[in-house]
């Protein structure tokens, strides 16, 4: 199922746009995937999202998370990064 994705329909009125939506695969899919996802502990996400006629189809991949100091070291890169922008556009 594709949780807290929200896909608004204009023009109507009671539709719930972020209920959970089952998506289509097959069994062998899913079962790749759930066990993937087991072995080496990775996440399903969903890098494209596009429609055709009615559907609404999902290109997805499976990434591992990042760990806690992965998440501090991006931090830090961004702010050093911003700092440096902030300092060559006060040069210019």
């Amino acid at each position: 199922y594709l949780i807290n994705a929200n896909i608004p329909a204009p023009g109507l009125q009671k539709y719930n746009s972020t209920r959970a939506r089952k998506l289509l695969l097959h069994r062998a899919e899913i079962l790749s995937l759930i066990t993937k996802m087991k072995q080496r502990k990775l996440q399903i996400v969903p890098l494209r999202v596009y429609n055709k006629g009615r559907l609404i189809k999902l290109y997805l991949e499976l990434g591992r998370a990042k760990r806690k100091f992965q998440k501090k070291e991006a931090i830090k890169r961004h702010d050093i990064d911003r700092e440096v922008e902030r300092e060559f556009k006060g040069k210019i």
